[in-house]
């Protein structure tokens, strides 16, 4: 008989004479540990279950030992099971670690991939928003662990939001900082044109796809990261069309942006003024381009999409003409336009330049006043 056998049986023969101490979460415990060196996994994680989760939260911070090889740096048995079952315990312990510094940041990452498939690690990537939202304090931990979660938790994101079967684990119903409805927001909010850009796939609708992509959003957006999610796209054998929300968030940040905004133009043109107001500001050069390729598209357009083509014109003037001078306004309009069309505008831009210039003179009167 195996020795962890003989031991489950010894414990259990106790417990029938003395029923008294059944229920001690210490005696669960030991249950279960030896439940487990038996590959007993379904009787291991009812006697956890029964455990409360204070008492096993308390218990994990003063035994890591039993919960995480610090050795192999890897989760044990009994870690992988309570991270499973237990998922909001294990994460207490896992932020308990790492203020402690029981553990650096690159040793919790490898110790939380519990799954070689790393779309089903969700206690990793509930560790990875820890870390980049800054609740987890660690002083000793600098701007690089931030990007490298950044990366990490990108390269998650993209396989969780791009994999239709995601083994989710048990407790994963339990609300937390990644199934809440917030997660849409998590690192700030998303460019409300998203909204407008009909999804190609139902995947587009999860909360793991509104996360990435506020994300993405984000000042923690930079090449890469945009490398990054490109790269895993293009592995995934993904075209542009398929995924457009990642390829119009990570295109500007990649050298893209005008490859990005005609790909707007063909695809889902009424977000394309917006999308440009987010990723031109007010770079004059950008916004001369697109007023080029619109004047362009207008003059071969069928007469549905002329009309269409000539409102997007309308609204660029409209941001256009509170960025220039009366004189550089002027210098973009086209030779040959309308008359209807551009006089309200010019009149527009005259009565801004006379309201600067009102504006400058009041408070170089407060100044000399």
């Amino acid at each position: 008989m195996d020795i962890a056998e003989k031991a489950l049986s010894l414990l259990e023969s106790c417990l029938r004479v003395t029923s008294s101490i059944e229920s001690s979460p210490l005696i669960l415990l030991c249950q279960a540990y030896l439940c487990l060196q038996l590959q007993r996994c379904p009787d291991a994680v009812r006697k956890l279950n029964q455990v409360s989760k204070d008492f096993l939260t308390h218990w994990m911070k003063l035994n890591a030992k039993f919960v995480v090889d610090q050795e192999k740096v890897e989760t044990t048995p009994l870690g992988k099971v309570i991270a499973k079952n237990q998922e909001s315990c294990f994460m207490e312990f896992v932020t308990h670690s790492a203020i402690e510094g029981q553990l650096g940041f690159e040793q919790l990452c490898t110790v939380l991939k519990l799954s070689t498939t790393l779309a089903e690690n969700t206690v990793l990537k509930q560790f990875l928003e820890k870390v980049i939202l800054g609740h987890i304090p660690v002083p000793t931990w600098d701007s690089d662990c931030t990007e490298k979660a950044v990366l990490l938790l990108t390269e998650l994101l993209v396989s969780r939001a791009l994999t239709e079967d995601v083994t989710v684990p048990a407790e994963s119903n339990v609300p937390s900082s990644s199934s809440s409805s917030s997660s849409s927001v998590m690192f700030g909010a998303r460019h409300k044109w998203l909204d407008s850009i009909i999804p190609s796939d139902s995947i587009y609708s999860t909360p793991d796809a509104k996360e990435l992509e506020s994300l993405l959003c984000s000042c923690h957006i930079n090449p890469e990261v945009a490398r990054c999610v490109n790269t895993l796209l293009d592995r995934m054998g993904k075209e542009a069309i398929e995924t457009l929300q990642l390829c119009l968030l990570t295109w500007p940040h990649l050298g893209k942006l005008e490859e990005a905004t005609k790909l707007v133009l063909t695809v889902c043109p009424s977000i394309a003024v917006d999308f440009c107001l987010t990723y031109f500001g007010s770079e004059l050069t950008r916004w001369k381009w697109l007023l080029g390729i619109l004047l362009g598209e207008i003059q071969q357009a069928t007469p549905t999409k002329a009309t269409m083509y000539s409102s997007l014109l309308r609204r660029s003037l409209d941001y256009v003409v509170t960025i220039t001078t009366v004189e550089e306004f002027v210098g973009l309009l086209p030779q040959n336009g309308s008359l209807s069309f551009f006089l309200p505008l010019l009149e527009h831009s005259c009565k801004l330049f006379m309201s600067r210039q009102i504006s400058r003179q009041l408070q170089c009167d407060l100044i000399s006043a």
